[in-house]
């Protein structure tokens, strides 16, 4: 993995230092290596040119030699390009390339990606690849320069446009802020309410008013001192796949497509390891990938002293079957202190508790390897979420509101019959609500709260309109893996990674895996009583007894409600008061910190949001 940079102006000079700067801001994306290339504008010219300057902070994985440095161009100096990321397969893509008389200097996939654009322009390249990746290319005959991102979202890509003097883009918020044209005070209060309202800013929003996200699976083009965004592919979850083929065909398929989508993803020149939870999607992963390499993988896994958080008994269980080489470690209360760092690191507030555990696993595995299969996205793919057989008691037709009954008993009943009668319109938004409206309200002051009270809803209610056929459960899956995949969950794997050197791939997300989930009856994904991964279970247990993994889904959630109580809590509720922001309520400290332990996320919420207002 690796991180980048960079400056475009449409009048006046590259700064190098400034470059240099945002590019150093993130060493740990890529302490291997370090490269930077800086472009004035031509003239005299017909088109009006522009000046450029790519950054570049490289995590070796593939081809270790110089020869893979970036900023990289083609042949001839003409295409240059600063890339994160990992296309799989590339190999075969380089053969075809080879063979239309393109030369190549390195072993590494950027080298392909640079020639595939060179050879197929920037749709025919994006339809090409495979994996997850976010890059810049420049080509200096078009004067064009392309900002693209993976269908997913799985590595992030930040922008801010300049008005029509320039642009500054690169892969953390934190490189952009590092080159002062970033006005920190500027605070985008829809996001921040969205923030407080799902855990995480929508589609092109952040913390901060003059940076942008640049969404999964588009790609942005700046000519003639215009950013134009495009999407480039889209995927709908509307069940396709025809119903009478039997459950064993299906899982046939799936298990082909996974074990290949395993085999690309095994690709590296640096130790490869594994995150096992113990849960479904983790053992599968584990059980191919031991089956495929035939030897003792090694695998990481967080452990809590609260048995109601805890997997690592069930972790260990699965490893000693698969005769893995499995390590653990064991997070507790006394780490609060080096909470605050983990918070900073995401850059703008950011709602998961799981980041804490999340960079703990990544930090004790780079400790022996450099990249880590995981099994993120197999939830929203395959409908493991608890929340949706859940809500299709709620909200389904008559038969599933009678079948998925028991699984909204766990809701307090003026709960469930508030949100029984929930109109359609609102269920896109009350289905990833993270705090009632009441709380809402009284943790932001009024001005903001009631600006943004409508506003936080709106683009994630749009954003789905187009997604309005299917059934309920398809249609919950696509929110998810719009919004709440890419905002929170990849996010996370991300920065936690990073923070530590460490690649993160995920088999579950390779796009023509995503394309097959997408098509699957919904027999093959939710069983009658509810149960998700109806096609996943049905191939682990050709590979792990069912006995080991059968079990509750736990989430990989740290207690952190009931760390931040007593003295900790009182300490958070003084550090709130003292808050000057014009965005929150003082008088919240009581709810936000409850002494006695309050709600997991609002805690949360709340610590991570002290790290970034005054």
């Amino acid at each position: 993995m690796c991180g980048f940079a960079g400056i475009v102006k449409e009048e006046g000079a590259i700064d190098a230092d400034v470059l240099k700067r945002m590019r150093d801001t993130m060493v740990s994306r890529g302490p291997d290596d370090e490269g930077l290339a800086v472009w004035e504008a031509r003239a005299p010219r017909d088109a009006k040119g522009f000046s450029l300057g790519l950054a570049h902070r490289r995590l070796s994985i593939v081809d270790l030699s110089s020869a893979a440095r970036q900023p990289m161009s083609n042949e001839d100096g003409s295409i240059w390009i600063v890339y994160n990321g990992e296309v799989y397969g590339h190999e075969e893509a380089r053969r075809e390339l080879k063979s239309k008389g393109h030369v190549f200097r390195s072993r590494c996939d950027t080298e392909t990606i640079l020639h595939l654009y060179e050879e197929f322009g920037i749709e025919g390249l994006l339809d090409r690849l495979r994996g997850m990746f976010a890059f810049a290319i420049y080509d200096r005959d078009q004067d064009a320069l392309y900002l693209a991102r993976d269908r997913a979202g799985q590595k992030p890509l930040y922008y801010s446009p300049q008005g029509g003097r320039g642009l500054c883009f690169a892969s953390e918020i934190k490189a952009l802020l590092a080159s002062g044209a970033i006005d920190r005070e500027q605070i985008d209060e829809t996001g921040f309410a969205q923030f407080w309202t799902y855990g995480y800013a929508v589609g092109e929003r952040t913390f901060y008013a003059q940076v942008r996200e640049l969404p999964p699976a588009h790609y942005a083009c700046w000519r003639s001192g215009r950013l134009e965004v495009r999407r480039y592919w889209r995927v709908r979850f509307e069940g396709q796949v025809s119903g009478s083929r039997k459950l064993d065909e299906l899982a046939d398929e799936f298990e082909a497509r996974l074990t290949e989508s395993i085999r690309m993803r095994l690709m590296s020149d640096v130790p490869l390891g594994i995150f096992l939870s113990g849960g479904i999607d983790s053992t599968l992963i584990a059980a191919v990938a031991a089956k495929r390499l035939g030897h003792a993988i090694p695998c990481y896994t967080i452990g809590f002293d609260d048995p109601a958080y805890d997997e690592s008994e069930r972790a260990s269980a699965v490893a000693r079957y698969l005769g893995l080489r499995h390590h653990v470690l064991r997070l507790r209360a006394d780490r609060m202190g080096e909470f605050e760092t983990i918070a900073r690191y995401y850059d703008e507030p950011f709602g998961d508790p799981s980041a804490v555990p999340e960079h703990y696993v990544c930090g004790l595995a780079r400790e022996n390897i450099t990249v880590a299969l995981t099994g993120d996205g197999a939830d929203e793919l395959f409908a493991g979420y608890r929340t949706y057989p859940r809500f299709l008691a709620l909200w389904g037709e008559a038969e599933d509101r009678a079948k998925m009954a028991p699984h909204a008993k766990s809701l307090n009943p003026a709960v469930r019959l508030r949100m029984k009668c929930v109109a359609p319109e609102n269920r896109c938004h009350k289905f990833s609500q993270l705090i009632p409206d009441r709380h809402f309200f009284r943790i932001m002051s009024a001005g903001p709260a009631l600006r943004c009270f409508r506003a936080r809803r709106e683009e994630r209610d749009a954003s789905m309109a187009d997604y309005v056929r299917g059934s309920l459960l398809s249609r919950l899956q696509q929110l998810d893996f719009n919004h709440y995949l890419p905002g929170e969950v990849l996010k996370k794997v991300d920065r936690a990674g990073m923070a530590h050197s460490l690649e993160c791939r995920s088999p579950f997300l390779d796009h023509e895996m995503i394309e097959f989930a997408a098509r699957l009856p919904r027999s093959a994904r939710l069983s009658p009583g509810g149960a998700g991964k109806v096609l996943l279970r049905r191939v682990l247990e050709r590979h792990v007894p069912r006995e080991l993994w059968d079990r509750s889904k736990q989430g990989f959630i740290p207690p952190f409600q009931q760390w931040c109580v007593n003295d900790n809590a009182a300490r958070m509720q003084e550090r709130w008061r003292s808050l000057s922001s014009p965005l929150v309520r003082r008088s919240a400290a009581g709810l936000v910190f409850a002494e006695t332990g309050g709600r997991r996320r609002l805690a949360w919420n709340a610590f991570s949001a002290l790290q970034f207002l005054k």
